[in-house]
């Protein structure tokens, strides 16, 4: 076999030079029925030859084989293989990524990315509109054409998902950290717009994710990639109202961060900011606010789940809504007009909504308790009442006439006259992907990453950690017009 060099990792052959390797994603590829999973791994291209004799000695009676491998390189060495091995070899039509949590996906240049079947002496069969393997249970292909989309929208697939974006789509690298959201059986991840550019229209965005089916309509998550967030809100409650399914929202791109996952906005520029304090959302029909699912806790500076409603000294209530964190005593009324306040680009409001210096100091200790970068982001908010607000506040949101029960409560620790400290985030790995990526010096910021295609050599650029521009949440709505 001369110097190459053959690998298992639990069900999936490597050829090539894998010193370098993330070996949990490729030992996490799925296992297939009557086919065995190979990958060329290596800057190097490998001969059809040395290929079929390394298969010849690892494999016993081979029928059916999945190969990938970098560039474009893999069709002509798949239909090689295939005649000489007298095999079937299926192989991907473009670059190739493995993505977690062990997926294999083929990023196309243009239309979407597929498998071809290779048979001896039979000219390959294209499989179209199946990028990912495995697939996952919400997969459907895109409504329309490729490229232009119903409404003037551009879409194109993602690991994770689909990504939406106006008409006049930018061409974007394939280190790019859409690519490196984490595949999902549960959810299907639609992104939307782009850092730089405006986004799609909030009429033309609800058109185009009507035309789903249904299935993958009831497991949807919305995710802004730039500062989208008012625009996502009102398509979101939208879908879910007239379409009668749960939608769910995350607070931006995903990153790991001491081994929990969090959502962190990306700016104009490109750069992240400060963590919001709701994480996620879902909007369930006909409920007039959305239901925070997961938080970041001034109590535990972690990301929790559950009721976002905590009993503070037995005597305040500490509540998570949409635009940051609501104190109010407990007992008191709790109407649904501050869970509707808007969200704030770039940061998090702390509505206290009792008079008094008292619970404004409660609000500061709680606030000093909180991570680093979303402690930095908060802007305070006294109100008297909850639809009266001060004028340091937000409006409070659109009226309802019935207000529903307040979340049930859990009850905290008496928060502590000295504050602890503020946990930093710390930098999620860049995963080498077939390839190793150079070393990332530490940060306080969790930084975005993405995978690279197999077998090459790439660096991943991070986006910078500049601030947030200065634009109010209703400017950034204003520019997406056209509404519901």
């Amino acid at each position: 076999m001369g110097d190459v060099r053959a690998r298992w990792y639990g069900n999936t052959l490597v050829i090539g030079a894998d010193d370098r390797l993330p070996g949990h994603l490729v030992t996490a590829l799925p296992r297939e029925r009557g086919r065995h999973t190979v990958l060329l791994a290596g800057d190097e291209p490998i001969a059809p030859e040395l290929v079929d004799e390394v298969i010849r000695t690892e494999l016993q009676d081979p029928t059916s084989i999945r190969l990938a491998s970098a560039g474009g390189r893999t069709g002509a060495v798949a239909q090689r293989l295939a005649d000489r091995a007298g095999i079937e070899v299926v192989a991907p039509a473009g670059p190739t990524m493995l993505v977690a949590p062990g997926a294999l996906f083929v990023a196309a240049r243009s239309g979407p990315g597929a498998w071809r079947i290779h048979r001896p002496g039979v000219r390959a069969t294209k499989v179209l509109d199946m990028p990912r393997h495995p697939a996952p249970p919400w997969r459907t292909p895109l409504p329309g054409r490729p490229g232009r989309r119903p409404g003037g929208l551009s879409a194109r697939l993602l690991p994770a998902g689909y990504w939406v974006t106006r008409a006049r789509w930018a061409s974007v690298a394939r280190d790019d950290p859409a690519f490196a959201i984490e595949i999902d059986d549960e959810k299907a991840v639609v992104l939307v717009g782009q850092p730089d550019r405006r986004p799609p229209s909030a009429r033309r965005l609800y058109r185009w994710l009507s035309q789903l089916p249904e299935s993958t309509l009831s497991q949807l998550t919305l995710m802004p990639y730039g500062p989208w967030d008012a625009l996502l809100d009102e398509v979101a409650a939208h879908v879910s109202t007239e379409l009668h399914v749960t939608v769910r929202r995350t607070a931006g791109l995903p990153v790991r961060v001491r081994d929990a996952t969090c959502y962190v906005p990306v700016n104009r520029d490109g750069g992240i900011g400060a963590r919001s304090a709701a994480q996620t959302m879902s909007y369930v029909a006909n409920d007039p606010a959305p239901r925070v699912e997961s938080w970041i806790s001034p109590l535990t500076q972690h990301v929790e789940t559950g009721s976002p409603v905590v009993e503070v000294d037995g005597r305040w209530i500490l509540e998570v809504v949409r635009s940051g964190y609501w104190l109010r005593e407990a007992g008191a009324a709790a109407p649904d007009e501050v869970r509707l306040r808007p969200t704030v680009v770039g940061g998090n409001e702390f509505v206290v909504s009792t008079s008094g210096a008292e619970s404004l100091d409660l609000a500061h200790r709680l606030a000093e308790r909180l991570p680093a970068d979303v402690r930095s982001s908060l802007r305070f908010a006294q109100i008297t009442t909850a639809a009266s607000p001060s004028s340091s506040s937000q409006g409070a949101g659109r009226q309802v006439p019935v207000v529903p029960p307040a979340p049930p409560t859990r009850t905290a620790p008496a928060t502590p006259a000295v504050p602890a400290a503020a946990v930093r985030p710390s930098l999620p790995v860049v995963e080498p992907l077939l390839a190793p990526h150079p070393p990332v010096a530490p940060t306080e910021q969790p930084v975005l990453s993405a995978p690279a295609p197999i077998g090459r050599t790439e660096h991943v650029s991070a986006p910078s950690t500049t601030a947030e521009a200065t634009t109010s949440s209703a400017t950034d709505h204003d520019r997406t017009k056209d509404h519901l």
